[in-house]
């Protein structure tokens, strides 16, 4: 049974989430970001529903200290917020959150995010092999290693998946939508939230000697510099 830690200091909401998810999941709860942190060490979710604001740390600060982590560096979090406020969700997002929920949610909504993530983290290996090279680039799927002209790049699951799924179609249009399906199945995220993934993937992958290349109103492609730029979705991957 897979495992999911909620933390959030409201207990109301706490219970709220292990009823939704019980039968599915194995729930466990933090009410703190210190308590958060040592239970995701000890028992190694599948995904953590992290609350933005703690009583002892804020919800950015305890992501950060997961992701410094080795054991927990890549689980999945979902960030949960009351904030109306797009920037935190873009912030949130541009560390390397999976996803967001904004509260108050209702249980179908929780159930969909946390089974859609869940399966997501399965990654997105479209072609056989483990092992793919581009360039100067080297991806080994299931030693989730990724080098740049033999330099280790360090990258969360959900970034490792991004990555691969554009590779896999490098040369080829990927639009906002196929991505959105692909990395976010059930779960309802704006094209906003796309772009920013990419955004920080490419910080990550600095001496990479191809681009992720941004083609107006049809989305993204990994190609060689040289590569015109005009390229359109004739050649898209639409499906």
């Amino acid at each position: 049974m897979k495992k999911i830690l909620v933390v959030d200091d409201d207990a109301m909401l706490l219970n709220a989430v292990k009823l939704t998810l019980h039968q599915r999941f194995l729930v466990l709860t933090a009410q703190t970001g210190k308590e958060a942190q040592s239970i995701a060490a000890h028992e190694l979710p599948d995904l953590i529903l992290l609350d933005l604001h703690l009583p002892d740390q804020h919800g950015f600060e305890v992501f950060n200290r997961l992701r410094e982590q080795p054991k927990t560096r890549d689980i999945p979090v979902v960030m949960l917020t009351g904030d109306s406020d797009p920037e935190s969700l873009v912030k949130g997002l541009g560390l390397g959150a999976s996803d967001y929920l904004r509260k108050p949610f209702h249980a179908r909504e929780l159930h969909a995010r946390v089974e859609a993530r869940i399966r997501a983290a399965q990654p997105v290996r479209p072609n056989e092999t483990s092992q793919r090279s581009l360039g100067n680039l080297h991806v080994d799927y299931q030693a989730h290693l990724v080098t740049v002209s033999g330099a280790p790049v360090v990258l969360t699951e959900f970034e490792l998946q991004l990555l691969s799924y554009l590779v896999d179609h490098s040369g080829k249009v990927v639009n906002r939508q196929r991505l959105l399906s692909v990395l976010w199945p059930d779960s309802v995220v704006s094209p906003r939230t796309v772009d920013t993934h990419v955004a920080h993937l490419r910080k990550k992958l600095k001496g990479f000697d191809h681009e992720i290349r941004t083609i107006h109103r049809a989305g993204y492609m990994i190609c060689t510099p040289t590569t015109p730029s005009g390229v359109e979705t004739p050649s898209s991957d639409s499906n």
